[in-house]
């Protein structure tokens, strides 16, 4: 599965802005086969690839989640840049009660969520409700219907001006990576981006109460 989500990454269209990641069923994902797991030694690099694959997108993400998730399944969802989730979402890293560890679940979930806020949920694998979820931060939207949601959503940032999607997206997840630019390089970046032409279309737009013409 993993290797056929890396191949659907791969083939995004380049001139495309947003990527979603849903799902079909009930659960969106309940972790890793475990069955795998005592066969033979345990080889993640697929699913760390995967992770790293997603980030790495220039598009905006989307994970619109519709049922339970799991372990491996949250850092899937918690690697995109929105997380919109079901009412009757649970999560649950699980990795404990069966004596493992969610090392490589924590490279996105403390992305979103500080180490002491999570601490519980991690030690104990108890479920966390959709709202305890949204409270700790790990999503961004708990609704009745997500894929309504989401679809919302999509619209907005199908409505931003192309460039400036693109370069905002990185400057979110650099900080969530603790990557913060000093003071200076971030004046800069904002200067270049008002004297753009993309800004300049944008700032007549909002002048002359019409609707921007982006470039594609």
């Amino acid at each position: 599965m993993l290797a056929a989500f890396r191949d659907a990454l791969a083939s995004v269209p380049t001139d495309s802005r947003v990527v979603t990641l849903g799902h079909t069923g009930t659960v969106f994902s309940a972790g890793l086969d475990l069955k795998a797991a005592v066969v033979g030694p345990l080889d993640l690099s697929s699913l760390a690839a995967t992770i790293a694959e997603l980030r790495a997108l220039q598009q905006t993400t989307v994970a619109c989640v519709n049922g339970a998730i799991r372990a491996g399944g949250i850092a899937l969802a918690a690697s995109c840049d929105l997380v919109v989730v079901a009412s009757q979402t649970t999560f649950a890293f699980t990795e404990v009660n069966i004596g493992a560890v969610p090392a490589l679940v924590s490279s996105a979930v403390f992305r979103r969520v500080s180490p002491a806020r999570i601490t519980e949920a991690f030690l104990t694998g108890v479920p966390i409700s959709a709202v305890d979820a949204l409270q700790l931060g790990l999503v961004n939207s708990v609704a009745a219907d997500p894929l309504a949601r989401t679809d919302k959503l999509v619209e907005a940032l199908l409505s931003a001006a192309p460039t400036a999607l693109v370069a905002t997206t990185a400057l979110l997840r650099n900080a969530m990576a603790g990557q913060q630019p000093e003071l200076a390089e971030l004046q800069a970046i904002s200067e270049s981006a008002f004297a753009s032409v993309e800004a300049q279309e944008g700032i007549r737009a909002f002048l002359e109460k019409r609707p921007p013409t982006w470039r594609r």
